[in-house]
């Protein structure tokens, strides 16, 4: 429910670092080196589309990260290079909430890297 994002990064080391960011980002290169590291954020509900965005894949293998959860108010989706199965395409991609969720898909299966995608757990 927040407007704006906020991360967890938890580095190689084990070391845990809260990074607070803008309404459509959070910059975690600010704790310095990201190789290995698993980091989560959230996207607001103004922002989100469902899935990661460009830049939150161009960080994820720019920075050399092992995971990377993001989340928003109705789904979560995770990012990795091989600590899961990716997902199967989306059988309705065209849809507001599948069309960036299947191309992303597409996107990080052509490099090689895992993702997916699951609803949140609602009360």
């Amino acid at each position: 429910s927040l407007k704006y994002e906020n991360a967890i990064v938890i580095k190689a080391d084990g070391s845990v670092y809260v990074v607070l960011g803008g309404e459509s980002s959070v910059n975690t290169t600010v704790v310095g080196d990201l190789t290995g590291a698993y980091i989560t954020h959230n996207h607001p509900k103004n922002e989100t589309e469902f899935s990661f965005s460009n830049e939150d894949i161009n960080s994820f293998i720019d920075s050399k990260l092992t995971y990377l959860k993001g989340l928003d108010y109705k789904y979560e989706y995770e990012l990795s290079r091989d600590l899961f199965e990716s997902d199967d395409f989306p059988e309705e991609w065209k849809n507001t909430e599948n069309s960036k969720h299947g191309f992303q898909l597409l996107k990080v299966s052509e490099m090689g890297l895992k993702y997916r995608r699951f609803k949140k757990w609602q009360t």
